[in-house]
């Protein structure tokens, strides 16, 4: 068995394979895939009638790359989560360069399977149905943007919990690994949802102020 650079260092990866692709490499594909997937969904939401400049298209910026990470890279991991330490594909070695933040991912650990495997069958194809509502303007949207944050929250948080019972013994301790690759890559997770049922709420509370108002004129008419 090799030695592998994760942690805890007695940490058992069966069939462990270290990268061939360098670390600024995989993190170079990863933007150029991000800004040119955001851009062009930019793009497409502006084709909606409805959606101006701003919150809406956003918004619907952040359920396609939601989408794209629970219904593409997370997939990978759940259908090859037993053998990523030694596939040699692009895939693999991004989920291997990120697992220097959180080694779990390279033994299949029992929790972040069940919460990945909720993530891409429930979540996922939620994020699509959102922004399908999103570009037809449905109010659908909003209940769709509840469930997708509350479990956004309710699963990141509970990631980030069980492994600080550990002392974050998972995560490679060098800084760039835990507070951009553990905390950065994961926090959006937390606090855009925070702030997207927060719009619900307001938006729901506005509408149902409304309908308040229509009901009650008829019966202060008469």
């Amino acid at each position: 068995m090799l030695p592998h650079p994760y942690y805890p260092p007695d940490l058992q990866i069966d069939n462990y394979v270290p990268n061939s692709l360098p670390t600024m490499v995989l993190l170079a594909w990863v933007i150029a895939t991000v800004v040119t997937w955001l851009t062009t969904m930019y793009i497409i939401s502006g084709t909606a009638v409805h959606m101006k400049p701003g919150k809406d298209r956003l918004i619907f910026c952040w359920f396609s790359i939601c989408a794209l990470t629970h219904c593409f890279f997370e997939v990978y991991w759940v259908c090859f989560s037993k053998t990523v330490a030694s596939r040699k594909d692009f895939l693999a070695e991004l989920w291997r360069e990120y697992a220097h933040s959180d080694s779990r991912y390279m033994v299949s650990d029992p929790l972040v399977l069940t919460l990945e495997i909720m993530t891409v069958t429930i979540i996922g194809p939620l994020c699509v149905l959102a922004m399908i509502a999103l570009y037809r303007n449905s109010p659908s949207r909003h209940l769709y943007q509840l469930i997708i944050s509350v479990f956004h929250i309710f699963s990141c948080s509970l990631y980030y919990i069980l492994d600080s019972f550990k002392g974050f013994s998972s995560c490679d301790p060098n800084p760039i690994y835990f507070w951009v690759y553990f905390v950065g890559f994961n926090s959006p997770w937390i606090i855009v949802p925070a702030l997207l049922i927060y719009d619900s709420c307001v938006s729901i509370y506005k509408a149902t102020s409304r309908y308040r108002v229509r009901w009650e004129r008829p019966i202060k008419d008469k």
